[in-house]
């Protein structure tokens, strides 16, 4: 994962701060699915299910904040901007006997 920020400061109260963030990792998920009858003989119930996932995401996010005073009342504003772009490949599940990512 990898992150870059950058803020500007217009004044001591106003500011436009960016972030952008690019990650790449590996995810596992892990899960006991419910059973359809009584225990078997070597008291298993249901079954295990394992799923993994490969993420890559990159986000841009600008944050634009003030403060203000409107007819004597004090004010802070915050105006955000967030682009998100994802993808995910499935990896290794066990049952379904997919491969594994490499």
């Amino acid at each position: 994962m990898t992150t870059a920020i950058f803020t500007h400061k217009f004044s001591g109260d106003t500011q436009l701060r960016t972030q952008i963030r690019d990650a790449d990792y590996k995810r596992g998920y892990w899960a006991k699915t419910p059973a359809n009858d009584l225990p078997t003989e070597d008291n298993k119930i249901g079954g295990n299910v394992t799923r993994k996932m490969h993420y890559e995401t990159l986000n841009l996010q600008s944050d634009f904040s003030t403060k203000l005073d409107l007819a004597g009342t004090k004010h802070e504003v915050l105006a955000l901007s967030l682009i998100h772009i994802s993808r995910h490949r499935l990896g290794e599940c066990c049952a379904h006997n997919i491969a594994p990512l490499n």
